[in-house]
């Protein structure tokens, strides 16, 4: 008898999230979170191939023996490199 209530319990807790659209915003917020953590491993390796790789960025980060260049300058250069080759 006590598992036949948790059972009702249950199904009545996921209506109440199905009816107050409680149910698609979490589905959706974690859709949105799946597709945010893949555009970022995505964007990370793409920066890690314009610095490493054989452009004008990967190559002024290896000649830069006295420390400073400025990586938010650097960052931006990554980005619009990037988006000059169409994203990849």
């Amino acid at each position: 008898e006590g598992i036949a209530e948790v059972w009702d319990a249950v199904r009545a807790h996921q209506a109440y999230l199905t009816e107050s659209g409680t149910l698609a915003m979490r589905r959706q917020q974690r859709l949105k979170q799946e597709v945010m953590a893949l555009v970022a491993d995505r964007a990370r390796e793409d920066a890690r191939r314009v610095l490493d790789g054989d452009t004008a960025v990967g190559r002024r980060v290896r000649e830069n023996q006295n420390g400073k260049l400025n990586p938010y300058a650097l960052a931006e250069e990554v980005l619009d490199q990037r988006g000059s080759q169409g994203g990849s």
